[in-house]
């Protein structure tokens, strides 16, 4: 069994033995039921991709020179089979 204290500021530290059993890492979110019998759960959410849109900061990459650049590749290795085939 592990203990934990509230704080005054109504903070509670996640015991680490609980902490790796669930594999939580900061930052992550927990739901808290109070059951009847007085006893609370704590489920830890799991991040959705939803959670995740705009972790990632945006490439700024202009479609069109690399769409440009990919067709130009494609063309350079059709005429290099095309030369090795004569």
């Amino acid at each position: 069994m592990s203990v934990a204290t509230i704080t005054g500021k109504g903070q509670v530290t996640v015991p680490v033995d609980i902490r790796n059993r669930l594999d939580l890492r900061p930052g992550t979110k927990l739901d808290f039921y109070a059951q009847p019998d007085g006893s609370i759960r704590a489920i830890p959410r799991r991040r959705t991709l939803n959670d995740l849109y705009g972790a990632m900061p945006r490439r700024k990459v202009d479609v069109r020179t690399t769409a440009k650049d990919e067709l130009t590749r494609c063309l350079i290795r059709d005429d290099e089979h095309i030369r090795a085939d004569r």
